[in-house]
C-alpha cells in the first residue's frame, strides 16, 4: 500500500519542476521588462523542520493504525460490518481532535451530533455481543469485545492521522499529491526497515513468525494471481487515499471522517451477497440481533449527518447550525480553530461549547 502511494512523488516532482520554469520565466520577465511585475516568493515563512519530514508523523500514524485494524480483523476475528460500524468513532476523536489542538470550537449541534454517534456505537457493541452468546460457533466474547477496543485504538491513530494532516494544510501549504507521496515513502521506510525485520524475529503462527516475509515473496512468485491481486490493491489504496487527501484539503477533516464512517453500510451489504453467492462459505449471515445492528447504524447515519448540518437537530440540540452554515458558506472556518472577525460576529455566545 505504501510502495503504491509513494508513486505520487513522480507527479509532485513534475509539479514542482513546473513551478521552478514559471518563475525563473517570470524572473526573466521582470528584468528585460520593467513594466512586469516580479514574481511574488513562494512563502514568506521559513520553518525550520521542512513540510516532508514532518510528513513522517501522519505516515507513523498511519502504519499503527493499520497494524491495529489488522489485529483486530485477523487477531480477534472481528466481523467486518461490527469493524465497518465501529469506525464510525473516528468522527468523535477527529471533531475532540480539532477541538483541543487546533483550538476550533464546536457548538451545541456538534457535541450533539457526536452523542449520537456514540449511542450507536453502543447498539453496535451491544449486538455483537448478544450474538456471540446466542451463537457457540462464533468467536468467544472476550476475544470480540477485545477485537472492539483494538478497533477504537485504531480509530484514535486515524483521527490525529486526519488533525494532523489538516494541520499541514493550513500551515504549510502542502499539495495533497504531496501527502500522499510522502506519507507513502516514509510508510514504505518503516515497514521494510522496523516493522517487516520484527515481525520476522517475533515467533508467531506463520512458519514460526508473527510475519513470514520471505514466504509472501514465495507465494508472490508462483502465483502470478496473487501478484495481480497485491496491484489491484495498491492501485485502490493510492486512489483511496489521493482521494482522502483531496476531501481534507478542500474541506476539512470532519468531512473527510463522515465520508469514512459511511463505507460500514457498503461493507455490510457487500458481506452479505458473498455470504448468498457463496452458498454460507464466506461472507456474512444474518442473525436475530442483525436489526440492533442495523439500528446502531442508523444512529451513526444520523449523527453523521447533523454534524454535517445535512438536516437540523431539534430544540436546544440543533443551536449553532445555523452560525455554521454560515461560515462554511463564507469560508471563515479556519482550519486552525482562530475565529475570524465573521465568525465573532455570527456565532452567539450561548451556541459554543468550549
Amino acid at each position: 500500500m505504501f510502495l503504491f502511494m509513494s508513486f505520487m512523488l513522480f507527479k509532485v516532482r513534475q509539479e514542482r519542476r513546473a513551478d521552478a520554469a514559471k518563475a525563473s520565466e517570470s524572473a526573466t520577465l521582470s528584468e528585460s521588462d520593467p513594466l512586469v511585475p516580479p514574481a511574488a516568493p513562494a512563502s514568506s515563512t521559513e520553518h525550520k523542520i521542512p513540510s516532508d519530514i514532518l510528513l513522517a508523523v501522519p505516515a507513523l500514524l498511519d502504519v499503527l493504525g493499520s497494524y491495529l485494524t489488522t489485529s483486530a480483523l485477523l487477531s480477534y476475528k472481528l466481523p467486518p460490518s461490527v469493524y465497518q460500524l465501529m469506525s464510525g468513532a473516528v468522527l468523535i476523536f477527529t471533531a475532540l481532535g480539532r477541538h483541543i489542538f487546533l483550538r476550533r470550537p464546536l457548538f451545541v449541534f456538534e457535541w450533539s451530533s457526536a452523542g449520537i454517534t456514540l449511542i450507536g456505537l453502543a447498539f453496535t457493541a451491544w449486538s455483537a455481543g448478544l450474538a456471540s452468546d446466542a451463537d457457540d460457533t462464533s468467536i468467544p466474547k472476550a476475544d470480540l469485545f477485545m477485537g472492539i477496543f483494538v478497533n477504537l485504538l485504531a480509530q484514535v491513530c486515524y483521527a490525529a492521522l486526519f488533525v494532523v494532516e489538516e494541520l499541514l494544510f493550513a500551515t504549510r501549504q502542502v499539495s495533497a499529491a504531496t501527502v500522499v507521496g510522502m506519507e507513502g515513502l516514509w510508510g514504505f521506510v518503516t515497514m521494510a526497515v522496523i516493522v517487516l525485520p520484527v515481525s520476522q524475529l517475533i515467533s508467531g503462527p506463520d512458519n514460526g513468525h508473527y510475519e513470514d516475509t520471505v514466504d509472501s515473496f514465495l507465494l508472490l512468485a508462483h502465483n502470478p494471481w496473487l501478484v495481480f491481486d497485491m496491484f489491484c490493491y495498491g492501485f485502490f489504496c493510492l486512489s483511496y487515499n489521493a482521494c482522502g487527501q483531496a476531501v481534507t484539503k478542500a474541506f476539512n477533516s470532519s468531512t473527510r471522517s463522515i465520508l469514512e464512517a459511511c463505507r460500514a453500510i457498503s461493507v455490510w451489504i457487500g458481506s452479505l451477497l458473498v455470504y448468498l453467492l457463496s452458498s454460507g462459505r464466506h461472507g456474512e449471515t444474518l442473525n436475530p440481533y442483525s436489526w440492533l445492528e442495523l439500528l446502531g447504524f442508523c444512529f451513526l447515519a444520523a449523527g453523521s449527518l447533523a454534524f454535517n448540518s445535512v438536516f437540523r437537530l431539534p430544540g436546544v440540540f440543533g443551536k449553532g447550525m445555523d452560525a455554521r452554515a454560515a461560515q462554511r458558506a463564507a469560508g471563515t472556518e479556519d482550519a486552525i480553530g482562530k475565529a475570524k472577525d465573521v465568525e465573532a460576529a455570527a456565532t452567539p455566545a450561548t451556541d459554543v461549547l468550549e
